[in-house]
């Protein structure tokens, strides 16, 4: 499987089928020119636009046909749309006008040479340019009464000549584009003295759907027997959203649906008049006759949709406010932004389009459930969407050099967002065959002018209308060439091009493929990656579901009334969003997330933490762990008896030289790894090369140039023998594969490069030096080398969107917090849940639309990030990034995802690691709605009653988390007595004699521990749990003294951001979390704790230094003495976990870089 959300990736090989259309569309009066050559009549634009941008020259594809297919070659596509000009073709446009054989031959070569170069055309009749003669003659598509039979018969006359001339050849045919548009909108401005918009937009409305039907009924009658083509209309449909649940919002949206495309649809798919054009036309829009509606329902043979972009109904009356769109009738507004800002898109030029692949999503399905269904029911024979036209324009484009035009990312990412809601819809059963990019050319955009740039090519009109690809058209190529490759075909053409290091760009001047998204876990058999297993792509049908894609704003999915909280809001609402200007610090803007980090060294980030302000602590937030050097000289005096004694030897560590670790290979991962490939042959070690020197002479491994295999391989053995069951990604034996087949395959794919780079790095930081193959002097360079070449591929492609970004991002920000570059660390963080929410990580409909296996470990990863940023909630006071509501239903990772534990001998045998995954994960989502509940009361405290049902609500949460590991498996279990629950926490008599002897076996046996993995879990479940407890009881006393407060009317009811603990309840409830707490301190062995990784010692680190200073907040005096055969005091209690403290330090040194 793939574990990436690109259009490039395995899953997607082929998912629209050999036989799918895919091209470019185009019209005739934006791109031809040559208003007077060769017999063409005048039209009707060029009187509208005559001292405006126009179309006397546009592209000049008149003379510069030829150019154009040449592109279309170069872009690949097997299928082009364009329109006939009935200006060219009848110049004067009347039945009993003259033909112009010039015109004829135009379209006819054009047609020859799309065919001879394996084009499929797709023409369309009539795209608004009429002959101006008719509009004199009587009013064109506006005539009525016997001026109507005569536009009828004229424009049947005129669809007759271009069937006779081309139907040998063209095989789809449109009659009419977007008559919604030209109805509503085009009339009125071409007839700007005489158009009556009460009523004349119903008549030209009712005229469009007349003529398609009687240029239909034509051709099934006298030209589709021979010519065996289709015929159909092409409707332009925008999605309207309820801008939040009221009555008015949702029927405003309905409404607007009814009249963008009801007007058309109902009449033509269904065989009747929409009832709300009904309700707002009345006697201005007749019905039709039975001998018209016999013709014109079923009269289209496919569903030709045009759609660029979404819009918010609000129901409300409307406004002047610029961001509003109001409705071409119906009095309501619609709009584009919310009250506080939130735009529904990326914006495109003046707000046209917005990047909004939802509302795309959801169209097609309400295209096809309302209209496609019907009317192939109808007809008695299948129907589809072809998609006609769907493109962006970039904001002022058309004034920016040609290098900033060619490199026109916002344009790839929404084709690709775009596509990949295309592709998901066809997995959804919605009958997709074709889809036209809008459009080929820069071209004129009616009364728009030449300033709105929509083509994937730049055309210079001052210096000879020179054509200039742009990098969209080459990404758009290699996507649709995978999307449509035939199942097991070769995928030898889909590799990437040469690379220049360093670029950043696919174009004619740039031959890197900027746009080239490859997955960093695609992988063995060019069809599988990292994360799965090895195998085909054709075992599974189903690819990633698509990209909720907003480019750089905040990803609105309409699931609840009102905007969405999400973290990019509130990024700016704290003045996150804003570039920073500290030295050395990373320039990164949160709010866009398709900007990567700026490529910035290791050492740079690091010096920027000497010049960093510190984080002003949140009044609310509990003591910092790193509180408790302060702790050690405030204990109270202790009589000798009552103290551990230090250690008699300096504490343990781990014995043997480095290498040991790779030629005596204790686990199964660095056993496979120990064995490289035959055919190939490493330097030395401490070499620093690994260029093949065997028969078979490869590219060399890109990580060959930083260490030798061995060490290369004994690094990753150690993640996955310490790290993976706290993050279980990825999957160990793809990986291997993948090491030794990109080696020679795939050398440039650079996200799984920076992937592997970056889990080098973070296994040394967070793994004991003790453990990792390297010298302790070479580590620290060796961690700056690795976090700098990940930082830099991903950098160097920042619009990519995958969750293997999304991996080796998450580990770049653990390296920079380890390493105290917090501010470096946050700025990842956001960037990477800003890409998560983005790919609709959050939202279980994106993981059922995967392959099972392929949604399980990409839903493991959505789950890392949220325990993470629930952690860091708890332990760092940092604010969260997840809200609560964004989750949603997405459902935690099962327990038997992962192979059973093959140990007979463990208690519990065939758990698998995933158990203990599991449990973490439920413990830290009862954290976040702990976390979630006291935010919202913190921002709107709540008073009388209300405060009774939150005490209610927190309590019922704290029952969940005491519940919260019942049925866990044994092997994970531990049996905490809840022991003096009325007093102090107990430390028995025996452990303050003993110490920490279980730390005297050192760490060589922990990878010689089967239940090695378990109790890594167990250590970071219980001591999670504890501390949750901890937050959750402090929150709940909160709430209890503003109950309290209450009852005094004098004293303001603000929720206190001030943790507080002075109730006896929670003094008792305080005492149980220290007793169990030292339970599971005694308990855990030590020299697994040890590799519990740096940040769950932390974590550890945390409760252990809060418990104390809660303790020193005690008067001291012993508490439920004889209430138990065990007897307990404050100072003891406190003295353990000093101790435990001290001994955590010396764990902590063992991470420390650059010692020996």
């Amino acid at each position: 499987m793939t574990w990436s959300a690109t259009l490039l990736d395995s899953p997607y090989r082929g998912a629209l089928g050999p036989n799918f259309l895919h091209g470019y569309a185009s019209a005739s009066y934006q791109i031809e020119g040559g208003y007077e050559q060769d017999g063409r009549g005048p039209s009707v634009w060029d009187v509208a636009l005559k001292d405006m941008d126009n179309g006397e020259e546009a592209c000049d594809s008149y003379n510069r046909w030829r150019d154009d297919v040449a592109l279309l070659v170069k872009y690949g596509v097997n299928s082009y749309r364009f329109s006939l000009s009935w200006s060219r073709i009848i110049p004067l446009g009347g039945k009993d006008d003259p033909i112009n054989p010039k015109g004829i031959k135009y379209y006819s070569d054009l047609i020859d040479a799309l065919l001879e170069n394996g084009i499929t055309p797709l023409v369309t009749i009539y795209h608004w340019d009429l002959p101006l003669e008719l509009e004199k003659r009587y009013g064109g598509f506006v005539a009525s009464g016997e001026a109507q039979k005569r536009l009828l018969e004229d424009y049947e006359h005129y669809a007759s000549v271009c069937f006779d001339a081309f139907g040998d050849r063209v095989k789809h045919w449109i009659t009419h584009n977007e008559p919604q548009v030209f109805s509503m909108l085009v009339g009125g401005f071409l007839s700007k003295d005489t158009f009556d918009m009460n009523t004349d937009r119903w008549v030209l409305a009712r005229n469009m759907v007349l003529t398609h039907a009687r240029a239909v009924d034509l051709y099934r009658r006298k030209y589709q027997p021979t010519q065996s083509g289709t015929i159909g209309i092409t409707l332009n449909i925008e999605w309207c959203e309820p801008y939040d649940d009221s009555p008015e919002a949702i029927k405003a949206a309905q409404e607007s649906l009814d009249i963008h495309a009801g007007l058309f649809a109902d009449p033509i798919y269904l065989g009747r008049i929409n009832p709300t054009i009904k309700a707002i036309a009345g006697d201005a829009y007749p019905d039709f006759t039975p001998e018209e509606w016999k013709i014109i329902r079923g009269s289209s043979d496919f569903f030709g949709l045009n759609h660029y972009s979404s819009r918010w109904c609000t129901g409300k009356p409307m406004g002047d406010d610029p961001t509003r769109i109001k409705t071409f009738f119906g009095g309501t507004d619609q709009v584009t932004e919310r009250e506080d800002g939130t735009p529904i898109g990326f914006r495109g030029h003046n707000g046209h389009p917005y990047t909004v692949p939802w509302g795309f999503h959801k169209l097609l399905h309400y295209v096809h459930d309302t209209w496609v269904k019907s009317a192939a029911e109808f007809r008695g024979r299948p129907m589809s969407i072809v998609v006609t036209e769907n493109g962006f324009a970039g904001q002022d484009e058309a004034d920016q050099s040609l290098e900033v035009i060619v490199d026109d990312a916002r344009r790839q990412e929404y084709f690709e967002s775009y596509l990949l809601k295309l592709v998901q819809a066809t997995r959804e059963g919605v009958p997709i065959s074709g889809y036209m990019g809008w459009s080929l050319l820069d071209n004129l955009e009616w009364s728009a002018g030449y300033g709105p740039c929509f083509g994937v090519t730049h055309v210079d009109r001052k210096n000879g209308f020179v054509r200039t690809p742009k990098d969209s058209a080459f990404y758009l190529k290699e996507v649709f060439a995978h999307l449509t490759a035939a199942k097991g075909a070769s995928a030898g053409h889909l590799k990437p091009p040469a690379t220049h290091a360093g670029s950043a760009r696919y174009g004619a001047n740039a031959p890197t493929a900027r746009h080239r998204r490859a997955s960093a876990f695609r992988g063995a058999m060019h069809a599988t990656n990292s994360i799965s297993h090895v195998g085909g792509a054709d075992a599974r049908e189903r690819p990633i579901p698509a990209v909720d894609f907003l480019a750089g704003t905040f990803n609105y999915r309409p699931k609840r009334p009102g905007p969405r909280p999400g973290y990019l809001r509130r990024l700016r609402e704290d003045g996150q969003g804003s570039r920073s200007t500290k030295p050395g610090e990373l320039e990164i803007i949160p709010t866009e997330f398709s900007h990567a980090p700026t490529l910035q060294s290791f050492g740079a980030a690091a010096a920027a933490v000497e010049h960093e302000t510190p984080r002003e602590r949140m009044p609310w937030e509990s003591p910092s762990p790193m509180m408790v050097t302060e702790h050690r000289t405030s204990y109270p005096e202790l009589s000798p008896t009552q103290i551990i004694p230090p250690p008699s030897a300096p504490l343990p560590l781990p014995p043997g030289p480095r290498a040991s670790v790779v030629s005596e290979p204790s686990s199964a991962f660095e056993q496979l790894f120990a064995s490289p490939s035959d055919s190939i042959h490493f330097g030395a070690p401490g070499s620093g090369t690994g260029t093949g020197t065997g028969p078979t002479q490869s590219t060399p491994n890109p990580f060959d140039v930083v260490l030798t295999r061995p060490i290369l391989y004994a690094i990753l053995a150690a993640w996955f023998d310490y790290i993976y069951c706290l993050i279980p990604l990825p999957d160990r034996m793809a990986l291997h594969h993948d090491l030794e087949q990109r080696r020679e395959e795939r050398p440039g794919e650079e996200e799984w490069t920076a992937m592997v780079f970056a889990m080098i790095g973070s296994t040394i930081v967070q793994v004991p030096n003790q453990l990792i193959p390297v010298n302790p002097k070479d580590m620290r360079p060796l961690v700056k080398l690795c976090f700098d070449k990940a930082n830099g591929l991903i950098a160097g492609r920042p619009t990519t969107r995958s969750v293997n970004r999304i991996f080796t991002m998450y580990n770049l920000a653990g390296i920079a917090h380890l390493l105290g570059m917090t501010s470096l660390a946050r700025e990842y963080n956001g960037a990477n849940m800003s890409l998560a929410l983005h790919m609709g990580l959050d939202q279980e409909a994106t993981y059922a639309a995967m392959d099972p296996l392929e949604g399980r470990m990409t839903r493991r990863m959505w789950w890392i990030m949220y325990s993470g940023d629930r952690s860091a909630a708890c332990c760092e006071g940092e604010r969260m990034l997840i809200n609560e509501d964004d989750v949603g239903d997405v459902a935690m990772a099962f327990e038997n995802e992962d192979p059973v534990s093959p140990e007979p001998g463990i208690p519990g045998a065939g758990t698998s690691i995933m158990s203990g995954f599991f449990y973490i994960t439920k413990i830290w989502r009862i954290a976040g709605r702990i976390l979630s509940r006291r935010q919202r009361d913190l921002r709107h405290p709540p008073s009388g009653s209300a405060i009774r049902l939150c005490l209610a609500e927190i309590s019922n949460l704290l029952d969940e988390l005491d519940q919260a590991m019942v049925g866990c498996p044994p092997v994970l279990a531990l049996d905490l007595k809840h022991e003096g629950q009325s007093g102090i926490a107990q430390v028995p008599d025996d452990w303050l004699a003993s110490g920490f002897p279980q730390y005297s076996q050192g760490m060589l046996l922990v990878k010689e521990e089967p239940r090695r993995a378990f109790i890594i879990q167990q250590a970071n479940i219980y001591i999670t749990q504890q501390g949750v407890r901890f937050v959750g009881l402090q929150y709940q006393e909160q709430l209890f003294n503003l109950q309290q407060r209450s009852n005094h009317p004098s004293t303001p009811l603000l929720l206190d951001p001030v943790l507080r603990s002075e109730s006896v309840v929670f003094h008792k409830a305080r005492n149980q979390i220290l007793s169990e707490l030292l339970q599971i301190l005694h308990t855990l062995p030590l020299e697994l704790v040890a590799v519990n990784s740096l940040p769950g010692v932390t974590k550890i680190r945390y409760v252990a230094s809060t418990l104390l200073t809660e303790l020193e907040g005690f008067s001291g005096e012993e508490v439920g003495e004889g209430a138990s055969e065990l007897v307990f005091s404050q100072a003891r209690a406190q003295a353990y976990l000093a101790q435990y403290l001290t001994y955590l330090s010396k764990i902590e040194s063992l991470y420390s870089l650059g010692e020996e």
